[in-house]
């Protein structure tokens, strides 16, 4: 069965200003969830996840033409799908993201077989965010394992400031009824990951 399994390497660029709490602790949370699977002789074989520091134009030059797929995934309406997508997409890479930002314009002008879309459209979000507060914002089985295996500590290796830094993340993404709010899961991710999933299946039958 594991041998069906499309094998990847991910990788995550990024920096964070020294008063961005956030995300400087979903750095470490990438960073420790990185070490937890390179070091698992189950998962390593099929998947092996890298961070890029300081992610910057002259990194940018080496991992761009060599990206096979880049995600660009911010909810639909918040227009921070910008440029870099499109740099991934003339150099040959496929992308996976919202229909936001430049993603739009780059399955416009390349193709929608250039693109691997998931999650809402603007003008869904509002309906979302009114069912949230009316409690029906369900949290998806398989993200909901993703919440247990932090809650319970698998990726803190033991830090207990880092466990708490990565629980108050998950306690807000599981703060349902603020859904689309500073409060709660401002962004959608809960709402979006089952799509996201799929597109991510879809990514891995076309490689194949």
């Amino acid at each position: 069965e594991r041998a069906k399994i499309q094998s990847r390497t991910a990788f995550m660029g990024g920096k964070a200003a020294p008063g961005y709490k956030n995300a400087k602790t979903i750095i470490k949370l990438f960073t420790s969830i990185a070490r937890v699977v390179n070091d698992d002789p189950d998962v390593a074989p099929y998947l092996r996840v890298a961070f890029l520091p300081n992610y910057g134009v002259s990194m940018a030059q080496v991992v761009i033409p060599a990206s096979d797929l880049s995600e660009h995934i911010s909810v639909a309406g918040t227009e921070a799908s910008g440029t870099g997508n499109m740099k991934f997409a003339m150099n040959g890479g496929l992308l996976i993201g919202t229909m936001d930002g430049a993603n739009i314009e780059i399955r416009e002008e390349c193709g929608e077989d250039a693109v691997f879309i998931f999650g809402c459209h603007e003008d869904e979000v509002p309906g979302i965010q009114e069912r949230a507060r009316n409690g029906d914002y369900p949290v998806d089985p398989r993200l909901w394992k993703v919440f247990e295996a932090i809650w319970t500590g698998h990726f803190s290796i033991g830090d207990s400031e880092a466990h708490a830094q990565f629980c108050g993340l998950i306690d807000k993404l599981s703060n349902t009824r603020a859904a689309g709010t500073w409060e709660g899961d401002r962004y959608l991710l809960v709402h979006d990951f089952p799509s996201y999933l799929a597109a991510q299946e879809e990514a891995d039958r076309t490689y194949q």
